[in-house]
């Protein structure tokens, strides 16, 4: 019988921590989302920082960002 009462009590301790990193995860996705730059060159860095360009499409899109 106490064996049964700890299996519960670590099943619901582990929904609970389950719970707890998914909202966290969820507050720092949306956190970032909020704070995105204004700044298009700015952008253009987070972009190239996170993968989404390569680094002649950055060259290309900053010369064409000065120049206009």
């Amino acid at each position: 019988m106490m064996a049964m009462m700890w299996v519960g009590t670590v099943i619901w301790l582990g929904i609970l921590v389950v719970l707890a990193v998914a909202v966290s995860i969820w507050f720092r996705h949306v956190q970032s989302w909020r704070q995105a730059p204004d700044d298009p060159l700015a952008i253009l860095e987070l972009r190239l920082a996170r993968g989404e360009i390569s680094l002649e499409e950055y060259q290309a899109i900053r010369r064409h960002l000065e120049t206009h």
